[in-house]
C-alpha cells in the first residue's frame, strides 16, 4: 500500500483506540519524537505523537496502520543514539510507550520480573532492591530513562540480553504473539 499521511478521518481513528488526550499533533511533541540524542534534524518528523496503554491499543493501531499505510516508529525511553525509531518517512506515527510502564510481576522466589515495554532500568533495579536483589542483567548507562525492551530491541546489554526468557509481540497484522516461558 502506498504511504498515507495522516487526514483528519485517521487522526479520529486514532483518537478513538487511545482517547483524544493521548494524541499529540503539536510541532514540539513532533520535533521531539522525530529525533534521537544524535540524530533527528534530517528526517522528516512523525504526523502524531500517540501514547498507547496497553497491548490492546498498540495492536488496535498497528491494525489501523497496515490497513491505511501508515508507518510506525515505537519509542522507549528516547535515548536511543542509533536511528532506532526516528521515522523514515511522512505518514509515520510515534508510538510512545512511556504509559506502559508498569512492572507486573517480580517473583522474588523464582527469580523473575515481567516488565511493559514503557519500564526503565532504573524501576527494574529499585523494585528488585525492595526484596534485597538486583538485576543480573544491567541496563546501558542511560538507564535512568533507557526502557529494558528499549534496550531489548536495540541487543543492548550483557550476553545480548541473553535473559530475557519471553516476549509479547504485536506482530505487523496486529495479532498479539506469545513466546518463550510466559507463552
Amino acid at each position: 500500500m502506498n504511504a498515507a499521511t495522516l487526514d483528519e478521518s485517521l487522526l479520529a481513528a486514532v483518537a478513538a483506540i487511545v482517547g483524544a488526550a493521548r494524541v499529540s499533533t503539536s510541532l514540539a511533541d513532533r520535533a521531539l519524537h522525530s529525533c534521537d540524542v544524535f540524530f533527528g534534524d534530517e528526517g522528516p518528523l512523525v504526523d502524531a505523537v500517540v501514547r498507547p496503554g496497553s497491548t490492546a491499543e498498540v495492536a488496535a493501531l498497528v491494525r489501523l496502520a497496515a490497513e491505511h499505510g501508515l508507518a510506525l516508529a515505537p519509542r522507549g525511553g528516547g535515548v536511543s543514539y542509533t536511528r532506532g525509531y526516528l521515522p523514515l518517512r511522512t505518514g509515520t506515527l510515534a508510538l510512545d510507550l512511556s504509559r506502559m510502564d508498569a512492572i507486573h510481576e517480580l517473583n522474588a522466589d523464582d527469580r523473575y520480573v515481567t516488565v511493559g515495554p514503557g519500564v526503565t532500568w532504573q524501576q527494574v533495579d529499585a523494585a528488585a532492591a525492595r526484596h534485597g536483589l538486583r538485576p543480573v542483567l544491567r541496563g546501558p548507562i542511560s538507564g535512568t530513562h533507557s526502557t529494558v525492551c528499549g534496550a531489548a530491541s536495540q541487543n543492548v546489554g550483557p550476553a545480548s540480553m541473553a535473559g530475557i526468557q519471553s516476549l509479547e509481540v504485536v506482530l505487523a497484522d496486529g495479532r498479539v504473539l506469545h513466546t518463550g516461558s510466559a507463552a
